[in-house]
């Protein structure tokens, strides 16, 4: 069988009176208007009977031009001659030509829609506390509900954090305060003499990090909730404040999944593969751990997602997925026919951030 399967070149003849040549110079047509010339690349196989066909032994050695067929699928149209070589013409090179000879003709093979992929990992909510002087006896600074109290002297009730008076400075003084307050958010050294733990330490929503006059204070969890954590403070002076009356900047992981459309009568399967290689190997990529792969109800688009690699009850965290980032993804279509004909998308890039 011979399979045209590129297009090098396609004329038509606007005026008549070409000859096309062979290459020693010998012509073998002149062309009228109209008339067309396409150069092909071809590969020839040997010739496979369709199963339905009659076996050898029941054709007639008389008749070599029986039986004649014209088979189409999603992949080729097939002219057969048994007895003789058969033609096969591979679907994009008839769209090929068409374009070639008809500029308002558009054709796009089946390929993976919105790529390169973006996997960006979730954010946490933040809020900034910033001083311009040292707290006085009886400020509080109040985080999701829980209420830190700025003490001269550090007692014993619940959230009191101690008031910084051996600093040899101001500046000094102030940093070792708010450390104080970050300790006592997060459970840490100190507790009894620099502050006294709240009935819930550490902090079950936050954690705390100081840096000289600020202290940034993050959800432990990460996604919109912590947007809703209320900050406020009760100062001498306004000499403290947050930015804003919540954490801020909380957002869940988001995902853009790999989508591989297809055309066709009939019903198809998909096969999806990775390569992290750049395409000189592939594996199969089946459906479970971190890739969720569905099918529309056309049953002609198939979608793969990367999903979190911690996959426990709704985690986002894609951290570990970072090392997946340049992988490429195919997918291959095949049909129901007697004899399937198969499609493979281009290839998409993974992008995890």
């Amino acid at each position: 069988m011979t399979t045209i399967t590129g297009v090098k070149y396609a004329f038509v003849s606007a005026a008549g009176g070409e000859t096309v040549k062979t290459g020693a110079g010998s012509t073998l047509a002149t062309l009228a208007t109209g008339d067309v010339v396409v150069v092909l690349t071809v590969s020839d196989q040997a010739p496979q009977a369709n199963s339905q066909q009659q076996t050898v032994g029941q054709r007639s050695p008389l008749n070599v031009n029986w039986p004649r067929s014209v088979r189409a699928g999603n992949t080729a149209v097939s002219i057969g001659r048994y007895g003789a070589k058969s033609v096969q013409w591979l679907t994009a090179v008839i769209a090929e030509v068409s374009v070639l000879l008809e500029p308002s003709i558009t054709w796009t093979p089946p390929t993976i829609l919105g790529k390169p992929s973006n996997q960006t990992g979730a954010f946490f909510a933040q809020g900034i506390l910033t001083a311009t002087a040292l707290p006085t006896n009886a400020d509080t600074v109040t985080i999701n509900s829980i209420v830190y109290h700025f003490v001269s002297t550090i007692g014993v009730t619940a959230g009191n954090v101690l008031i910084d008076a051996g600093g040899a400075t101001l500046a000094a003084k102030l940093a070792n305060t708010l450390a104080n307050l970050a300790a006592c958010i997060n459970a840490g050294t100190g507790g009894g003499s620099l502050y006294i733990a709240t009935a819930t330490s550490p902090n079950a929503s936050v954690t705390a990090a100081t840096t000289g006059t600020t202290v940034q204070v993050t959800a432990k969890a990460n996604g919109t909730g912590g947007n809703a954590f209320g900050t406020t403070v009760s100062s001498t002076g306004a000499i403290m404040a947050w930015g804003h009356a919540t954490l801020l900047g909380g957002a869940a992981a988001t995902e853009v999944p790999f989508v591989a459309s297809f055309g066709s009568e009939l019903t198809l399967s998909f096969l999806w593969q990775v390569s992290a290689d750049g395409g000189a190997t592939w594996s199969t990529v089946s459906d479970g751990g971190i890739y969720d792969i569905d099918t529309d109800a056309t049953g002609l688009i198939s979608t793969l997602a990367v999903t979190p690699a911690d996959t426990s009850a709704g985690s986002t965290d894609r951290s570990s997925n970072i090392g997946l980032t340049g992988n490429l993804y195919r997918c291959t279509a095949t049909d129901s026919a007697t004899v399937p004909g198969s499609i493979t998308t281009s290839a998409a890039v993974l992008v995890v951030t």
